[in-house]
Formats: structure tokens, C-alpha cells, sequence
């Protein structure tokens, strides 16, 4: 029976991994002492050498049931490989209207990944740096222990 239920986990454990995202890039910066003020601004530099996929970009973000808002609002700041620079305002949901946590908790501590944009071009290859910078009306924003940027590939340009 044990070499059996071996098995069955062996096998459980292929197959998950077979379905699990092509994620291209994924890290996350823990915010120091879990208040994310103005002026920490984590970046997050990606090599783009594909520029026939298209990616999925998500932002990561770790914070506690303590958090006191609904959602969060970033800028998210993109330096591109030619110098253009580009800034967007970007929100980020993070409860329900009942209060109830999107994402994952456990405990007092809940992990959301928000897509930012679907099918994103890299017009070039080169590197992308990121930059977040929160942009809610407090400048120590508390309860925030972690923020990052995934990337997916999500198919092929036509």
C-alpha cells in the first residue's frame, strides 16, 4: 500500500507541475519594517530578449488583515531599453466591499497578485526596469509587508 500512495504523490506532483503558469519573472521586495513610505520605490529589472511573446505583468503585493483600505493605488514607473520613460497610475484591489481579502491568507497575512496589463508588446529586447512607488493619501503607508512584479507569457504576437 505505501509503494502505491508513493506513487499516487509522485504523480500528483508531476502533473502540477505541468500545469503550473509560464511565469517569466517573478520577484518580490519585503517592505521595511511593513511601512511602505513615499520614498522606498522597489525596482525590479527584467531582460526581455523575446519580443514575439506577449506577457501578462501582475503586481505582487503581501500585507497583513490589518491593512486598513480596500485596494491600494501605485504609480508604476518604466524605464524602457531606448531611455523612454513611462509612469502609470495604476490601482490595485485588494478586498471585496464586504472586507473579505482577495487572494490568499493564511493567518493574519494574505498574498494578492493584481494583473496590471494583459498581453503586453516589448517592442525591443533589452532591459525594463520597474519601479513602485504607492500613491495613497498617507506617506507611511502600514500593514505592507511585501511588493513585487510577475511576468507571464501568455502566447505569441499574430
Amino acid at each position: 500500500m505505501q509503494k502505491a500512495h508513493l506513487f499516487f504523490l509522485f504523480c500528483l506532483m508531476i502533473l502540477s507541475a505541468g500545469c503550473q503558469p509560464d511565469y517569466f519573472f517573478d520577484k518580490t521586495e519585503e517592505i521595511p519594517n511593513d511601512i511602505w513610505t513615499y520614498e522606498y520605490q522597489p525596482e525590479f529589472t527584467v531582460e526581455i530578449e523575446d519580443t514575439m511573446a506577449l506577457y501578462d505583468i501582475m503586481i505582487n503585493i503581501r500585507h497583513t488583515r490589518f491593512y486598513g483600505y480596500r485596494n491600494l493605488w501605485v504609480y508604476v514607473h518604466t524605464l524602457m531599453p531606448d531611455g523612454e520613460k513611462l509612469e502609470n497610475k495604476v490601482e490595485l484591489p485588494l478586498s471585496e466591499p464586504s472586507g473579505r481579502w482577495y487572494g490568499n491568507c493564511s493567518g493574519d497575512i494574505c498574498f494578492v497578485q493584481v494583473p496590471i496589463q494583459m498581453k503586453a508588446i516589448f517592442k525591443e529586447a533589452g532591459s525594463y526596469t520597474f519601479r513602485i512607488q504607492q500613491y495613497m493619501r498617507v506617506p507611511e503607508l502600514e500593514h505592507i509587508l511585501g511588493v513585487g512584479l510577475r511576468l507571464e507569457k501568455s502566447g505569441e504576437r499574430p
